[in-house]
């Protein structure tokens, strides 16, 4: 995606001990001179969006000359161990991926499960799911590595694929990559009796977890235990990161004052919001992590007269973008919810609502998340810890 980072891997890819080896990478910046011959860049056609995934992998399998095809993103970790997962699991395979997990800790203790092999389950109404393309996020959930289930499905993260069976499916293009095209190519790839599985004799490492991937992982159930409601982080890496904080990875590969500044810019760049209410320079003067830092935006924008639902709306995509895009349909949830607040305080004769739906239940997940990641920016060792 970032052609700094998707031509280390492409070197990487070079490497294994396969016979014969291409390279395909898809960015819209052009990554300059290639290392290798059988390394070649395709652009993205014009006006494709960064978040058009499905577009952009259908496009790379379609440009590619060999008839093994592993389709990944960006910030995996390629080692020569792929290459003997590939040849072990033989050819006889419809999707596959790999179990994949990002380590917190940099002794490696504390590994997190990453969206790889998920299922849709429980939905309220799958056919009309199906039809709109819109999906209740929590149907998704992680599915046990041996499990088979009609709606499982491989993540766009990684898949392992056959050109030609690739061909007989495809991802939908008319959606983007946070609109879970995946689940939809998993269930169009079972109709077809093209199974979604996992390879089992490799988990690779991520180098990043998006903030959005964390915050779910300590609010949904790990695989067989959706009755337990238990979070798939164990309560041992909360004690190390108050006694070891400074072992953690950083949660975000930035500064503080950058992340701050950075959230600062993109709310004041809000048409008819942000430009006319901007969030002040000294903001996050006195904050030391997301929870607190997200508290203090909140107070700012409860304070504002947004009046209009295209107000809301721009808040509630702001939240979006910043932290991790989500489906639309989602966003529109959130702007309901907000609408249906101030509605129910103007009706009661109170003030509107102090608290913003979309941003609450962030500060929620953060205030969570913080007491497994005591490192939030790369600057900032143990600041939250000692709060």
């Amino acid at each position: 995606d970032t052609p700094e980072s998707a031509l280390g891997m492409a070197m990487s890819c070079l490497l294994l001990p396969l016979s014969d080896v291409e390279v395909l990478i898809s960015s819209a910046t052009d990554p300059g001179p290639l290392p290798d011959r059988r390394v070649r860049w395709v652009p993205p056609a014009a006006g494709t969006p960064a978040a058009a995934v499905p577009r952009r992998l259908n496009q790379l399998a379609e440009a590619a000359t060999h008839e093994n095809l592993c389709l990944l993103r960006d910030g995996l970790l390629v080692t020569r161990e792929w290459a003997s997962a590939f040849e072990g699991y033989g050819s006889a395979y419809g999707i596959v991926t790999f179990p994949q997990v990002y380590y917190a800790d940099r002794s490696r203790r504390f590994p997190v499960r990453l969206p790889d092999y998920q299922a849709l389950v429980g939905h309220p109404d799958l056919a009309l799911a199906l039809r709109s393309r819109v999906f209740n996020p929590d149907c998704v959930v992680p599915l046990d590595y041996s499990d088979v289930a009609e709606t499982g499905f491989c993540t766009s993260s990684l898949y392992l694929a056959r050109r030609s069976v690739w061909r007989q499916v495809k991802l939908d293009e008319t959606l983007l990559g946070h609109d879970r095209a995946d689940i939809i190519f998993g269930i169009e790839c079972h109709r077809r009796g093209i199974p979604h599985r996992v390879n089992p004799m490799l988990t690779i490492e991520s180098t990043e977890a998006p903030l959005r991937h964390l915050l779910r992982a300590h609010t949904q159930p790990a695989p067989g235990r959706a009755e337990q409601n238990a979070p798939q982080v164990p309560s041992t890496q909360a004690v190390a990161a108050r006694s070891m904080p400074d072992q953690f990875k950083p949660l975000l590969p930035m500064g503080l004052e950058a992340y701050y500044a950075a959230v600062t810019r993109r709310f004041n760049a809000l048409r008819g919001v942000g430009d006319a209410h901007p969030l002040p320079p000294d903001c996050g003067a006195d904050c030391r992590g997301l929870a607190d830092f997200w508290s203090a935006v909140e107070a700012h924008i409860a304070r504002l007269p947004l009046t209009t639902r295209d107000d809301l709306a721009q808040v509630a995509g702001f939240v979006s973008d910043t932290i991790g895009s989500r489906p639309f349909a989602e966003v529109l949830v959130d702007v309901r919810a907000w609408e249906q607040g101030i509605r129910q305080a103007s009706a009661e004769g109170a003030a509107a609502a102090r608290h913003v739906p979309p941003i609450r239940d962030l500060i929620t997940g953060f205030h969570e998340l913080e007491r497994y990641y005591p490192k939030v920016f790369i600057d900032s060792v143990a600041a939250v810890v000692a709060a």
